[in-house]
């Protein structure tokens, strides 16, 4: 005979779950009446074997406080328990279970209402000669987790819960076992076969997902009264906004490789707006030099905190002291937007180490990464390899990160695509991981984007976005003619009469014979000099513009060279490395590291 305790609270030992299959177990073909805010499959599956013989079973399920929303109660019931099915596993075991709820459902004396008058608060699940009545709903947690607590009452507390409790939110309910066995049917373990169409659209959505979810937080965040944003995007651009963060939440990172002119500073700008204004949080942008006032602008203008390091900066020795600088804690910082980040695309340059020393050793100690966004219109400069190493910065050197998009080895994937010599095959990470789009695609898909402007008078109008028209020309032409004669002299010059004495410094050692290593170290300086003697070429092949740039640059170098060497002081060879790279990317600045003699 079952002697039930007076007391349920899912002690070990003492659970609801394994309660009901006693006395289901004790009398199988008893009536049960459930009263429950909440239902969800795993709970049913707890009880399944002991529900077979039962002569009723009536679930009737009411509104609970916590549930908030502007959905009708239906809708919202069905949702949770939508989300709850799609999210089981696809397991024999997982299907057994809903196709077997499906089959309990359709039984004749198996009956589920749902009542919408007002909250229901109690939880009751009453037997022919006992109830149980607390807090414990028709879950999973319910039925198990330690929190709740529950009494046991016998024959005439049962038969007055019923009648006199029960049954009268009973008949005000409405029948609500039709749309739970459609949801059920519908789902992926149900017998209902989808069309193409349906399963094409389901596809679609999935891909999405995470964008549909943004936009509808989005709206919300509209109905709280926060302030309008300050950021005035087109459609398209908004649009990659959503993307942004479903690739952050996703990576951790993402990036953005829309073609020059499409926007990517207004896009960056309002991703710094959401996370730098919105939600409060500090941000970190990584810039060249020459931009770091635009993007002060930039930031001021959506009252963000300027948190902006040099590139320059991100190279040198105290990279973490000018960080902490900006933000005194830097695992505070929870985005970082990089500018131009093509420049990290050496992973032996100091700027890609120290980035990488920064995000993972210092930022993420915590545990927490922050977010990262890349900005660049040529995410591949030389080689493929290029793209390889900024993605490495994002995903923190995880070569696994993609395995879930069938790419179990990033480095050996990369491996193979440049073997094949096809770039084109990066064509699926880059979808994941990326956002790229010219004007083509802009005038293709989104032929009637626009933006606001503010008139004098303040009133805002729609501007419809035109892009110029291009008209290329091809120009053949010979250096010699072009520059008349002059490119073989300056050539000449650069080749024959630069001395370079700068870049073999060890030749001008007061001891007579250099060290094993010395030599070694000569050898470089040397290989050196003939790399800048191609790029002063190649800039002059270029244009005389940018050959101006390089000569002037030069000039300002060896000036302050010559100023240091007359207070005995000397660049060292790391300054000479950041010097020589400083030419190739057309970077303003180098850090000077001084030693003494």
């Amino acid at each position: 005979m079952l002697i039930p305790p007076k007391i349920i609270d899912n002690s070990e030992g003492n659970t609801l779950a394994s309660f009901l299959n006693e006395v289901l177990e004790a009398k199988p073909d008893t009536k049960l009446d459930v009263a429950s805010a909440f239902f969800d499959v795993r709970a049913y599956s707890m009880v399944k074997d002991n529900l077979n013989d039962v002569s009723s079973f009536k679930l009737l399920l009411g509104k609970a406080p916590e549930i908030k929303s502007d959905r009708t109660l239906g809708k919202e019931l069905l949702r949770m328990i939508g989300e709850e099915v799609e999210g089981l596993d696809l397991t024999k075991e997982d299907e057994f279970n809903v196709k077997n709820l499906i089959e309990f459902l359709k039984r004749d004396d198996v009956k589920v209402r749902l009542y919408e008058k007002e909250f229901l608060h109690g939880k009751a699940y009453i037997f022919e000669n006992l109830v149980v009545i607390g807090s414990s709903n028709f879950t999973v947690s319910g039925l198990t987790h330690n929190t709740e607590l529950n009494s046991v009452s016998l024959d005439s507390e049962a038969v007055y819960t019923r009648e006199r409790w029960f049954n009268q939110f009973w008949k005000d309910a409405r029948d609500f076992k039709a749309e739970l066995i459609e949801l059920l049917e519908n789902s992926r373990y149900g017998s209902r076969e989808y069309t193409p169409y349906e399963i094409y659209i389901k596809a679609l959505y999935e891909l999405q997902k995470e964008e549909i979810i943004a936009e509808k937080e989005e709206k919300e965040e509209k109905k709280r009264g926060l302030p309008s944003s300050k950021v005035n995007l087109a459609e398209f651009q908004a649009d990659t906004i959503k993307r942004i963060f479903s690739r952050f939440k996703k990576y951790g990172g993402v990036l953005l490789a829309d073609s020059v002119g499409l926007g990517k500073t207004w896009i960056a700008k309002k991703v710094l707006e959401d996370i730098g204004y919105y939600e409060r949080k500090n941000v970190l942008v990584i810039c060249p030099a020459q931009l770091r006032g635009m993007w002060r602008d930039e930031m001021r203008s959506i009252t963000v905190t300027e948190s902006i390091l040099s590139q320059e900066e991100m190279a040198s020795s105290d990279f973490l002291d000018r960080a902490t600088r900006l933000v005194p804690n830097v695992t505070d910082i929870e985005l970082i937007v990089v500018d131009e980040s093509h420049n990290f695309r050496n992973p032996l340059s100091n700027r890609w180490e120290n980035f990488f020393t920064l995000v993972n050793d210092h930022i993420s100690s915590d545990g927490k990464k922050p977010y990262i966004l890349f900005l660049t219109a040529t995410p591949i400069n030389n080689t493929i390899w290029d793209l390889y190493w900024q993605v490495m910065l994002m995903v923190s050197m995880d070569r696994s990160a993609f395995v879930k998009e069938n790419i179990p080895d990033l480095f050996e994937f990369f491996k193979n695509v440049d073997k094949k010599e096809n770039p084109s095959l990066l064509g699926d990470l880059l979808n994941e991981i990326s956002i790229r789009r010219n004007r083509d695609y802009i005038k293709k898909n989104h032929p009637d984007a626009y933006i606001l402007k503010k008139l004098p008078d303040g009133v805002e109008i729609e501007q419809k976005i035109e892009f110029p028209t291009r008209t290329l020309e091809t120009i053949n032409y010979e250096l010699g003619e072009t520059y008349q004669g002059m490119y073989k002299e300056i050539a000449d010059v650069i080749t024959d009469k630069l001395t370079m004495a700068y870049y073999r410094i060890l030749q001008y050692k007061k001891e007579e014979e250099l060290t094993e290593d010395e030599e070694l170290t000569l050898g470089r300086m040397i290989a050196l000099e003939g790399i800048f003697r191609t790029i002063l070429l190649k800039r002059l092949e270029s244009s005389v513009n940018a050959f101006r740039i390089s000569i002037d640059r030069h000039v300002n170098f060896l000036t302050k060279l010559k100023a240091y060497l007359s207070q005995g002081k000397l660049l060292t060879k790391k300054s000479f490395n950041k010097h020589v790279i400083s030419f190739d990317d057309e970077l303003d600045d180098f850090v000077e590291e001084l030693e003494g003699l």
